[in-house]
This record gives structure tokens, sequence and C-alpha cells, in this order.
């Protein structure tokens, strides 16, 4: 009874994190009031459940917390440091001392879910997978229902400016913050097709391409594409040799997949060139290497670079938030050099880098899990948050830390010290 009750407070939260409108067109156009409410909630609803965890457990800290916890404090010491000999320093700035709290907690949050056995890495997975499904359902029914119902239920979650072109996709308030989101179940209903032909994995597949294309994001758009092809060539890897051998079903599915998405794309590009111009048009300016966007996001890489080199203090440290210079950083690896100097490369390497490899590693140390096919999910999701991170700050952004850091947490927490996995 106790862990049934922890597990459906887990899933309340994951869901008010996804599905309590930020109120956009309400409070302000930004939405920023209600990202703001929603963070401080998740907040103080994740502290009041771990804090309940911890108390009802026996617990000691282990390498890979204290680890972790000395990459979160260096994170806010670096922040207050970069404030503190940032000359125009605002109150704005000062708020994002909120992120290496939020972030950190959200890590222990999916750290103390699998170490206390609340419930499973695959649980958390299918969890969030079902409901980020849940909110890709969401927007095409607004979109479907866009002149009755749909764009006034919108209009509580996305921006004004992308509601007249139906550009929105799920809960999210930006099209890319899906498309990044959105290649966790995109990989897990793909990885149970080709496993067992699962029906319904088919219709979750086309509901969240069908969202991503109504986004529009170049970016996503690639990603989405690139991390499916790297399912097919690597899944095999994954699974074991007696279904290589004998499941001739699988091998069927596996090579007709990729034929199929092909076929979707070249008539998505066909026959409704003019529907999504601003996205095929953008693919054809991408791959020609004329797109201005990732011309600018170059630039943008080439400036922060710049300036960060104007000083010592500003290499190691970066310059802070500095809100009130009016920069404007796109891409994840801009904005957090800008920000955090060198010491950028340590919140990348621990958060992207560091979790591939430890999967990895582990994937091929282990020799008996059943549910082995994860280790490619998870995989594939992290590789997805670098890929994406060139074109936008994904991380960062309203209803993605949650999930981002509490499945890192969780990814670390899924082995013990001696070695066996808790995917099952």
């Amino acid at each position: 009874m106790y862990r049934i009750e922890l597990k459906t407070l887990f899933k309340c939260i994951i869901f008010f994190n996804l599905f309590f409108p930020t109120f956009n067109n309400y409070f302000d156009r930004t939405g920023a009031t209600g990202v703001l409410f929603n963070n401080i909630t998740v907040l103080l609803l994740v502290c009041s459940y771990c804090y309940f965890i911890f108390r009802n457990n026996e617990f000691r800290f282990d390498r890979i917390l204290a680890s972790y916890c000395a990459v979160f404090f260096l994170y806010f010491f670096n922040i207050v440091i970069s404030n503190i000999f940032n000359a125009n320093v605002i109150v704005s700035d000062m708020f994002e001392l909120f992120r290496p709290v939020y972030y950190f907690v959200c890590f222990v949050f999916g750290y103390a879910l699998v170490r206390f056995d609340v419930i499973s890495l695959r649980g958390i997975v299918h969890t969030y997978s079902k409901y980020i499904l849940i909110t890709s359902l969401f927007s095409l029914f607004c979109i479907i229902f866009f002149d009755y119902i749909g764009r006034d239920l919108i209009s509580f979650y996305a921006k004004d400016t992308l509601i007249p072109g139906r550009r929105f996709t799920g809960t999210f308030q930006n099209p890319y913050d899906f498309a990044f989101i959105g290649t966790l179940p995109l990989t897990y209903y793909l990885s149970r097709f080709y496993l067992n032909s699962h029906k319904v994995s088919i219709l979750a597949i086309l509901s969240l391409l069908v969202t991503m294309a109504f986004g529009q994001s170049k970016s996503g758009f690639v990603n989405f594409l690139l991390i499916a092809m790297l399912l097919t060539l690597f899944f095999g890897f994954f699974i074991s040799k007696e279904r290589l051998m004998k499941d001739w079903s699988y091998w069927i599915r596996i090579t007709t997949v990729p034929i199929i998405l092909i076929s979707i794309v070249a008539g998505f590009f066909v026959f409704f060139t003019d529907e999504f111009a601003y996205l095929v048009n953008g693919l054809i300016r991408l791959s020609s290497g004329g797109d201005k966007s990732s011309q600018i996001r170059l630039e943008q890489f080439n400036n922060a670079v710049t300036l960060i080199n104007g000083s010592g203090l500003h290499l190691a440290f970066g310059y802070g938030s500095y809100k009130s210079s009016s920069l404007m950083f796109e891409s994840l690896y801009s904005l957090y050099i800008f920000r955090y100097g060198a010491l950028s490369f340590i919140y990348i390497f621990s958060w992207i880098v560091l979790p591939v490899f430890f999967l990895v590693v582990l994937r091929f140390k282990t020799t008996k899990c059943k549910h082995s096919w994860l280790y490619l999910v998870l995989i594939l999701f992290f590789i997805s948050a670098a890929v994406a991170g060139v074109g936008n700050n994904v991380i960062d952004q309203a209803r993605v830390p949650l999930l981002y850091f509490s499945l890192l947490g969780a990814v670390f927490s899924s082995v013990n010290v001696k070695g066996s996995n808790n995917f099952e």
C-alpha cells in the first residue's frame, strides 16, 4: 500500500508538471508568470516527496550522489561569482540561483525513486513516455477542433505568435521543446513495436510525428529522424542473440519501418509543401547551406567565445545571466559558454556526455537483462539533448528540467554498488 501511494503521488507530480497551464496570453505574453508558479510548486512538491521517502528509509550518501551534489554546488557557486563580478546585475539575474537548486532536487527525486524501489527505471520511462504522448494528443485535439474550442484551450499553454499558424506542440511553450522531449516516447514506442509488433505503438508514433510536423521545428525534425535512424541501426545490439536468430518477424519490422518513414517524409515534401512551408523551405535551405538561423547561431557561438576570452575571470566563470545586456544566445552551447565560461564543460559533460558513456559501458557489462533495449532508449535520449542543444537551449525550458534531471538521477541510481541493474 505504501509503495502504491508513493507511485500514485509520483504520477500526480509528473502530470502537474506537464499539464498545469502557464496561462500564456493571460498574465503575460511569454507565460513567465505561469512558468515561475509551475516551477516553484513542483519544487515544493518534489521536496516534500523526497523528505517523506528519506524519512522512511535508511540512507547513506554514495559516491555518485556526492559527485553530482558537488557539480550542482559548483553550478550555484558559478552563478554567484559571475553575477558578483557583473557590474550590471539586475533583480532577474538573481532568480537564476533557482536553477541549480531546482535541478539538484529533481536529480535527487529520480535517484530516490529507483534507489528505494518506488518505481523501476523502466516504469519511469514508461510513465514519462505515456504522459508526453498525452500532451501530443491534447495538441492534436486542439488542432482538429481549433475553430470551436481548440484555440481557447491551447491559449493557456502556447505563445500567442504560434497559435494562428497552429504551430503549438503538446503543452510545451515552444515547438523545439517538444521536439526534444518527444524523442523519449518516440524511441520507447518504436522499440516496443520492433519487439512485439505492438499495435498501439504505431498510433503513438504517428501522433508524435504529426505533432512534431505541426511544430515545424527544423532542428526537431532532423533530431527525430536521426534518433529513429540510430535506434533502427543499433537496436540489434541491445536485444538477445536468440531473438535475432529465431524471430524473423523482428527482421521484417526493422527493415520495413525505415522504408515507411522515408516514404512518409518524401510524401510530406511532395504533398504538404504549402501547408508546412516554414518547415519545408527551412529544411531545403539547411540542406543547401543557406539557412539563415544556422548562420545566426554560428555567429552567436563565435560571439560568446570572443566575449569570454576578454578576461581570465570571464573565461573561467562566464558573465552569468547578464540579462541587462540583451544579448541573445539560442544554442545551449553558446548560452552556457557565455554564462558559465570554462566551467560550462563540466555541466555539459555531467548532464549529457557522462550518462551516455555510463549506459554504453553498463550495457556491455550486463549479460542478463530482460529489458536491455531500455539502455538504447536512454542513450538516444541523452544524445538527442546534445543534438537539439545545437539549435536551442532545450534543457532549461519550461516543464523539461523535472523530466530530464529526474531521469538523469534515476539512471545513475539504477545500478547499485555491486553493479546489478534495476531496469526490471
